[in-house]
């Protein structure tokens, strides 16, 4: 029971966290390489101590400048945080890229090369036709009357 109550908990400061930070990124952080940030998913330790805060940005050359935007505007997030939440300890933030959307393009991409391999496939098949007898097995018969 102790252990789901911390879930719970956890669960419930999770989506708390994300609301108030993707509000903040979307309203009140001014910096212009952060408008375009999409905040995608908030782990927080078991103890309530951290957070780790998941990101994505659809332009993928500016990852690293989003990362450190992010960094520097870690302090006016947690104060946001601060006034919202209402805990003794504000986790600690961190931030991380998160790269399923670019793994879900690369598998995408893999989907589609082999729906491609097996349309060539299939066509070849079409046109192909047996290498030799229908019925490689098929035994010879001898004629005995035109031997005699």
């Amino acid at each position: 029971m102790r252990k789901q109550k911390v879930d719970d908990r956890r669960e419930k400061l999770s989506s708390l966290i994300l609301r108030v930070v993707a509000t903040a990124v979307r309203d009140q952080i001014k910096d212009p390489v952060i408008k375009g940030v999409t905040i995608t998913d908030v782990f927080v330790t078991g103890d309530l101590q951290s957070a780790t805060i998941y990101w994505s940005v659809l332009n993928e050359n500016r990852i690293q400048k989003t990362q450190d935007a992010l960094m520097r505007a870690t302090g006016k997030i947690r104060k946001l945080l601060a006034s919202e939440l209402s805990l003794r300890l504000v986790p600690v933030v961190s931030f991380e890229h998160d790269s399923v959307l670019n793994n879900v393009k690369s598998i995408n991409n893999l989907l589609a090369e082999v729906s491609q391999r097996d349309e060539m496939l299939i066509k070849q098949r079409a046109n192909a036709a047996h290498a030799g007898e229908a019925d490689p097995y098929k035994k010879q018969e001898v004629d005995n009357d035109s031997t005699r």
